[in-house]
């Protein structure tokens, strides 16, 4: 299947960090032994793959290294699946822009938004509260904006929730319904039924954006004069399954 790097990124080009960025921020956070795993992953990763534009170009079963029901101790490829922190530092960063595909097929963002940098974490919080006080449990709020919001901003290449538009939760939606057409869905999932029962594994259901999509309104609204309660209305208005 192709690529959305040619579809999302006409004119961007993807390329490495040097290692000292990456590191200085795993060691501000993470053990040593982590730190360390990190940047021998990212030196075998840059060494297989110094343009980028050849990882984006690869099926995207390649790209993930490892597939659904592969056992713990069989990675197809160990180079791809130890990088996916490294990618989503890059892209947190301004580096890259994920394509939806690969963001939607892992099944677990590395190191949550620590790699994003610290201030991402408290944005999130708020966001929550916001999603709180517009009357969504907490809990929930906060799982489901974060496996919405953590995706939205890898793909469009930034840690900067203000960059976020309702726009993209929507694109972020029908990324999930094109995904659960894809015919290689059960080699990436297990099954059709799977996914749509479980909404990948990343935990996204048909309600996941809602209330993402009624705080990102607020974010939004000084830009594009929109309305929270009517993105939140319009988001749950039609029924769809990923």
């Amino acid at each position: 299947m192709t690529t959305l790097l040619a579809v999302c990124q006409p004119n961007f080009r993807p390329e490495h960090s040097t290692a000292e960025p990456f590191e200085s921020l795993l060691r501000s956070f993470a053990a040593i032994s982590t730190v360390e795993r990190h940047i021998r992953a990212r030196e075998r990763f840059v060494a297989a793959y110094p343009d980028l534009r050849v990882w984006f170009g690869a099926p995207l079963t390649e790209r993930l290294g490892r597939l659904y029901g592969d056992a713990p101790n069989c990675i197809r490829n160990s180079i791809l699946h130890e990088a996916r922190g490294y990618l989503c530092f890059l892209a947190y960063h301004g580096y890259i822009r994920l394509d939806f595909e690969w963001l939607i097929a892992v099944p677990r963002i590395d190191m949550g938004t620590s790699l994003a940098g610290p201030s991402l974490e408290p944005e999130i919080v708020k966001l929550v509260d916001e999603a709180c006080a517009l009357g969504y449990e907490r809990y929930n709020a906060d799982a489901q904006i974060r496996r919405a919001l953590t995706r939205i901003l890898l793909h469009k290449g930034t840690s900067r929730i203000a960059e976020v538009s309702d726009l993209d939760c929507d694109e972020f939606r029908q990324a999930l319904v094109s995904f659960g057409q894809r015919p290689d869905l059960k080699l990436l999932f297990g099954s059709a039924e799977r996914y749509r029962r479980d909404g990948s594994c990343t935990g996204i259901t048909s309600t996941t954006c809602i209330p993402f999509s009624s705080t990102a309104a607020r974010l939004a609204e000084n830009r594009v004069n929109q309305c929270p309660s009517r993105t939140a209305a319009r988001c749950s208005s039609h029924e769809w399954k990923p």
